[in-house]
């Protein structure tokens, strides 16, 4: 048994969340007494789509002893404007000595009961796949550092993917002479023991390999923060210097009015730790197949929130307000990479291992600050070339 499959038993955890009705939120404020739905197919008002959970409030400040996440801040002018933003790692805009950051990533699977179904990403599906989706994830581009990417036709790595996108993002600094050549935001994944959730309230869509669960986002986040944190800071070592991605297999979430929610990133005060920064990603490992079409699949969720984490790690980063591009309807103002392209994968894909992994195109920096010339890989704007010009204003 490799080590990858080794999980320890705890007890279950239960789960209410407000009723889903046909994959939408009804008004019904608690789900104890409700049945689970079981849906033919997917909501009428579906959308693939991601979300975040910013930090309510300012970063707090906590007692130097205290674990807490590697991170520079800087400002950058866009017009007029001028904006304050966060980013994981080392000041990349500045020499650095030694210009590598790596952080720790507890994986830590949950174990989705929705009623009579089961969805595991620590067992293998046989009928469905080779190996479980625990172990296709941690063996993906997201900690492998074997494949070299070409961005825009410059030549980033090995490393992995999302290293591959900062560095990219920043070619200015990390290029051909640039002041941190050597510079890299690397992960390396830890497992952590399995935790069961029964839940009530949620719904099922299909059967067999197809299967999909979807979940309340608010009622789920509200039990990661308040109950999820205290167990896995206390039995797993999990701290806020840490980035903690909670693994699901085919379960997916709703706002109330929009299914589906493939993952999300969020920050919250941990009390743990005297109140500081905690950042995490619930994240759907997609093997469903039913997405394939609108670009989701396997790892491209997690490439999306990854990138987007060490972007924007609080959700907070300002920026002019942009939109009507990618899943975005409307206008938002903040510094998430991955939502003008959700849908949009990179080519060539990443083969592993024989399996073929799929990898969200990313916005750069300069695409939301309007820098001309762009400080990205090849003067573009994202990292596979779609975006040739900034942002265009919104609305």
């Amino acid at each position: 048994m490799s080590l990858k499959s080794v999980v320890r038993s705890r007890p279950a955890l239960a789960l209410a969340v407000v009723v889903i009705a046909a994959g939408v939120m009804s008004s019904v404020a608690t789900a104890q007494a409700s049945t689970d739905a079981s849906l033919k197919t997917l909501p009428a008002n579906y959308r693939p789509m991601t979300a975040v959970r910013p930090l309510k409030g300012p970063v707090p400040q906590v007692a130097p002893n205290v674990p807490q996440l590697k991170t520079w801040t800087g400002k950058v002018k866009d017009g007029a404007k001028t904006f304050t933003f966060r980013m994981v790692g080392k000041n990349i805009e500045k020499a650095q000595a030694n210009p590598t950051t790596t952080v720790t990533v507890p994986v830590i699977p949950l174990i989705m009961k929705l009623g009579t179904k089961t969805f595991d990403p620590t067992a293998l599906h046989a009928a469905c796949e080779t190996d479980t989706a625990l172990n296709r994830f941690v063996d993906s581009p997201i900690f492998d550092s074997t494949t070299s990417y070409n961005m825009n036709g410059v030549t980033e790595g090995p490393t992995q993917y999302v290293d591959a996108f900062q560095r990219a993002n920043f070619d200015k600094f990390t290029g051909a002479g640039g002041i941190n050549r050597g510079y890299h935001v690397r992960l390396n994944f830890v497992i952590k023991p399995a935790i069961t959730l029964n839940v009530t309230g949620a719904s099922t869509v299909g059967s067999g390999c197809s299967l999909l669960g979807i979940v309340d986002i608010s009622s789920f986040d509200s039990f990661v923060q308040g109950t999820l944190f205290p167990e896995v800071d206390a039995s797993d070592g999990v701290t806020p210097a840490q980035f903690p991605i909670f693994l699901m297999r085919d379960i997916v979430w709703s706002d109330g009015f929009n299914c589906c929610i493939f993952g999300y990133h969020g920050a919250f005060s941990n009390p743990d730790f005297g109140g500081a920064l905690q950042t995490y990603s619930p994240t759907d490992m997609e093997l469903s197949g039913q997405f394939a079409s609108d670009g989701i699949q396997d790892t491209s969720v997690a490439s999306h929130e990854v990138a987007e984490w060490v972007d924007d790690p609080t959700g907070t980063n300002p920026t002019k307000k942009w939109g009507n591009i990618g899943q975005v309807s409307g206008c938002q103002g903040n510094l998430e990479v991955g939502d003008p392209l959700t849908g949009t994968n990179v080519t060539p894909n990443v083969t592993l291992g024989g399996f073929t992994y799929h990898l969200q195109e990313l916005a750069f920096f300069s695409w939301f600050y309007h820098q001309s010339p762009s400080l990205g890989s090849g003067g573009k704007y994202s990292n596979d070339g779609t975006f040739t010009t900034p942002a265009p204003p919104c609305p």
